[in-house]
């Protein structure tokens, strides 16, 4: 990115809305530092902004600030917050149990005593919430103790946890599950590390 020339004084168009015009070059911008201006009152009387190196700039870039939030600021990595996982995988142990059975088997569309734990795939989740799911069966000889993929219980079962698609084009949608949905290796786990902590002093 080149420049940001801010415009919101101006009467460019009709419609209110704030105008920014945005000047690219195909380049490493890495160090690069991109110029912010402002013009007021007329095209051209332009005051310089704060800028920084491209790859420290945030979001608030784009907003003519002259505050401290534009820039970096110390962040968290999302791994001391959230532990994060992939979630099951509920077909026949490859090695051990090669061909005994695959998901479908273990899965159904009602609760009954053997398939107790509501299942989501990575395809049921939508953004924000999905309401529909099944029933995966669970305490047999074979589940989970036979699946390819076991992980483990307080994993879903934790009492508010987010999920994701793990590939998918775009942005992937992000749900919220506080119903102690299970759900597969096509889906990627968050749960707050003090949600775990509670399932644990729980047992």
């Amino acid at each position: 990115m080149r420049r940001l020339d801010f415009c919101s004084d101006l009467k460019i168009f009709e419609a209110a809305v704030h105008n920014l015009i945005y000047c690219f070059r195909h380049a490493d911008g890495t160090h690069n530092i991109p110029e912010r201006r402002i013009h007021r009152g007329t095209f051209g009387n332009v005051t310089m902004l704060p800028s920084d190196e491209q790859a420290r700039l945030t979001y608030r870039t784009f907003f003519p600030d002259i505050g401290e939030s534009t820039f970096y600021v110390p962040t968290l990595p999302i791994t001391n917050i959230c532990y994060i996982s992939y979630g099951l995988a509920a077909s026949s142990d490859e090695k051990l149990h090669k061909g005994e059975f695959v998901t479908e088997d273990v899965v159904q569309d009602f609760r009954d005593a053997t398939h107790p734990k509501r299942y989501i795939e990575g395809k049921d989740i939508r953004q924000w919430f999905t309401p529909g799911h099944r029933f995966l069966e669970w305490g047999t000889k074979r589940a989970p103790h036979k699946f390819r993929r076991q992980t483990f219980v307080e994993l879903h079962e934790a009492a508010e946890k987010l999920m994701t698609i793990v590939v998918t084009a775009g942005s992937p949608p992000v749900m919220f599950d506080d119903l102690k949905r299970f759900t597969t290796h096509t889906s990627c786990i968050f749960v707050p590390w003090h949600g775990l902590a509670a399932c644990e002093t729980t047992r």
